[in-house]
């Protein structure tokens, strides 16, 4: 199914919570409210699994670093290396890594925003939001960007093809 055709099927944006604790999971879910829809993974593996299967992707990953197996910012990384899932929003989400140092190295390996728990329900729906709104804006501008191409390319063909209508009506179809 394509991006759009999802898009347009879902009210609301998905969000993929990867967290070990299902009640942190609940918590962030919660947090969240009814505005969005979610999946919960409990492990990062099964995420790159499913991602690198060219499986639909979530709106937004809310993922958190700290889980036995694939960790989060190992996952972060991968999904950085890879061109599908480059521009995927990561939100990393930890209790344990909390430091100023902690902070700069998720943002260095590629993750958006970065949230440290105990948190706020507001701070974090506000996060949330914001990666999905420049997620939605970046997607817009792409979406203009291939409309413009392809008016320029049939300018083009056009003004190739001069006046012969046969022409013209090839380079239309």
């Amino acid at each position: 199914m394509s991006e759009r055709r999802r898009t347009a099927i879902r009210d609301r944006p998905l969000v993929w919570i990867v967290d070990d604790s299902p009640s942190e999971a609940m918590i962030a879910e919660r947090s969240l409210g009814p505005t969005y829809e979610f999946e919960r993974f409990s492990d990062g593996s099964i995420v790159v699994e499913r991602l690198a299967s060219g499986a639909p992707q979530p709106d937004l990953l809310l993922l958190d670093w700290m889980m036995p197996g694939m960790a989060g910012d190992e996952v972060c990384r991968f999904l950085r290396t890879h061109p599908p899932t480059q521009e995927l929003p990561i939100i990393l989400i930890t209790a344990s890594r909390i430091e100023t140092m902690d902070v700069a190295k998720g943002l260095a390996i590629g993750a958006n925003d970065y949230v440290a728990r105990p948190f706020a329900a507001e701070e974090l729906r506000a996060r949330v939001d914001s990666a999905i709104r420049a997620k939605q804006l970046t997607d817009l501008a792409r979406q203009e960007r291939r409309r413009l191409s392809t008016i320029n390319r049939l300018g083009r063909a056009l003004f190739d093809a001069g006046t012969g209508i046969e022409r013209i009506l090839d380079e239309l179809a």
